[in-house]
Formats: structure tokens, sequence, C-alpha cells
């Protein structure tokens, strides 16, 4: 095992991409929690959500999957490549 995630804020609820490619987690790192993604192989980290997110999943490849705030509430869903969220 290696660290592959950095800098302030907790770093929480790490998931695989569809193709294994990726590392989806959680980051308290602006202040607020939201979904983060990673090379696998490392890099620098990308923020993902904008409205706040937690427990990512992408089952499908084309979108992440999410709750928006503490694991309780709606499904929200965004791109894998990042745009609009939506319930």
């Amino acid at each position: 095992p290696r660290r592959i995630t950095g800098g302030p804020g907790n770093n929480v609820i790490p998931a695989w991409s569809h193709d294994g490619q990726w590392l989806y987690f959680t980051s308290d790192r602006t202040g607020r929690a939201q979904i983060w993604k990673i090379p696998a192989s490392g890099g620098p980290a990308t923020q993902v959500t904008q409205g706040g997110g937690v427990r990512p999943f992408s089952p499908d490849g084309r979108y992440l999957y999410y709750a928006q705030s503490r694991g309780v509430g709606d499904l929200w869903r965004v791109p894998v490549e990042g745009g609009i969220e939506e319930r």
C-alpha cells in the first residue's frame, strides 16, 4: 500500500472507478464535504462535485452517484468527467 492523497482535510470513503483507473473519495479540504477523484497511480486530485457530496460510487462508468450531505437524503449523480449535478 502507498498513500496517494495528501494536503489539508480528511480524505475518506474511497471507491474505485468502473475502469479501475481512478479513486473517488470524500474530502473536506475546501471546508465542506465534496467528492474528488485522483488517478489510481497517483497525481493531482480533481474536485468533481460543487454542491456537496459523500459516499461516491460509479457502477456504469458514465455517472458518479452520491449522497449530497452526510450520506442521508436523495441520490445525486454527475458525469464522471464533471458537469451538471442532478437529483
